[in-house]
């Protein structure tokens, strides 16, 4: 595979044709996150009290030790997979926007493409406030991460932020993304402290980053 020229990157509006690759680099990137999202939430400290309370109460009802520990912690399980991405997609259509990307002016996705190749993407919903744009979707290839590819589809994301009259970007997060954190760190974003998605018992599932244009 030839080395990849950061200036040869053309980062242009999605067309019809390139939703299958799309979607298949937005599952490779987030795949394992939802999990490692729940075991966060789980391992608590009040989670993990709730849990040892059902569990002894459970001790009361069944013989088995084992189905006593393994029951609540199953059920707390199933419970986040059900809820944890409606939050986030609740809070989504709380900012204003019902659309997908692409369908309207407000609502958009760009992708990376060299050599004819899809490299990443990310997209433009509309933010809490008005005047702010919310960069959401940012996925980079894994053939491709650590060139330079989120970064140059983050600038190109806030040239056209710019042009379209927005003041402010901001960006959810995942609480157990070192990588994110990081990664939005270094193009210049800050973090916003009491800002965010809460989940189960009121703990973050995300962080807040803004940065002005």
């Amino acid at each position: 595979m030839s080395k990849l020229d950061p200036n040869a990157v053309l980062v242009r509006l999605l067309r019809q044709g390139d939703t299958e690759i799309v979607t298949e680099i937005l599952k490779d990137t987030f795949k394992g996150a939802e999990n490692r999202l729940i075991l966060y939430l789980l391992t608590r400290p009040c989670a993990l009290l709730l849990l040892a309370i059902s569990s002894s109460a459970l001790r009361f009802l069944v013989n088995s030790f084992i189905a006593a520990l393994v029951l609540p912690v199953f059920v707390a399980a199933f419970y986040l997979k059900l809820t944890i991405w409606r939050l986030t997609d609740n809070r989504s259509r709380s900012s204003g926007s019902r659309t997908k990307p692409g369908s309207s002016p407000t609502c958009r996705l760009w992708v990376a493409e060299w050599d004819g190749e899809i490299l990443g993407c990310v997209a433009r919903d509309l933010g809490s406030n008005s005047g702010q744009a919310r960069l959401c979707r940012l996925a980079v290839s894994s053939w491709h991460r650590r060139e330079g590819v989120g970064a140059l589809l983050v600038r190109e994301f806030e040239r056209q932020a710019k042009l379209d009259g927005y003041s402010s970007v901001i960006a959810h997060v995942s609480v157990v993304s070192k990588v994110g954190v990081e990664f939005f760190k270094n193009v210049g974003y800050t973090a916003e402290d009491g800002i965010g998605i809460k989940g189960w018992l009121g703990y973050p599932i995300s962080r807040v980053y803004v940065k002005m244009l």
